[in-house]
């Protein structure tokens, strides 16, 4: 087991303790697509109130806190608690966790400088950030899929989820491609973050690893404590 956690800010946020799996399956997604055409630094609005593509199924508790409403942006991580898509952050240079960037709690499941082309037909897999929701009602999962690859190398794919279970505290981030691609090196930022900026508490598992930090079926299990 893998565990890397800083002290909570208080007993009612509590923390979370991660565990590495290897082996499971990365299902390429294919519709629900919210991207309309290339995209870079862009914020996308999912609520239980809206429609598919940007329909949650079910509120998602992250450090405690019950949202029915996430900002996902196109470089890699989840943001909660602000307002829209103004009051979230396009940033493209991922930093260590704790971060000043993120003044609410967040989830940084590939957290680099990415890029899309839902155009693109030349890779296996189709460009885009998808959604997807499976089962029934109480037991649902609701997935969010980055299919892309990074801004300044096409060469270098970038296959990154998120998924939440209905009712549970317990989020899973699962990767598709390892992010040792050729020469060029690991750069991205892997975990989660609570609120309160650069003070806030956080499990890292990555920042610009020096070895692999994702692989082909690797699954991270992130565990709510507290």
């Amino acid at each position: 087991m893998l565990v890397t956690q800083a002290a909570p800010a208080s007993a009612a946020v509590g923390s979370y303790v991660v565990s590495r799996q290897n082996g499971v399956t990365f299902p390429l997604l294919t519709s629900n697509n919210l991207l309309l055409g290339t995209t870079d630094d862009a914020l996308f609005r999912l609520t239980t109130t809206l429609s598919a593509p940007n329909h949650m199924p079910f509120p998602v508790t992250v450090y405690g806190t019950r949202f029915t409403s996430m900002t996902v942006s196109s470089n890699g991580n989840i943001q909660f608690g602000v307002c829209c898509t103004t009051g979230g952050t396009t940033a493209f240079s991922n930093q260590p966790l704790p971060t000043g960037t993120f003044s609410k709690s967040a989830l940084a499941v590939f957290w680099d400088d990415l890029f899309f082309s839902p155009d693109d037909a030349s890779h296996f897999f189709r460009e885009g950030i998808f959604t997807k929701t499976s089962g029934a009602a109480p037991h649902r999962t609701f997935v969010i899929s980055w299919q892309g690859h990074a801004f300044n190398n096409e060469a270098y794919f970038v296959l990154a989820q998120a998924v939440f279970t209905e009712g549970s505290q317990t989020i899973k981030f699962r990767y598709g491609v390892s992010d040792l691609q050729g020469s060029f090196p690991p750069s991205e930022t892997i975990g989660v973050q609570g609120p309160g900026g650069s003070a806030a508490p956080a499990t890292q598992v990555a920042f610009n690893p020096s070895t692999p930090a994702t692989a082909q079926g690797r699954q991270y299990t992130f565990q709510h404590v507290g």
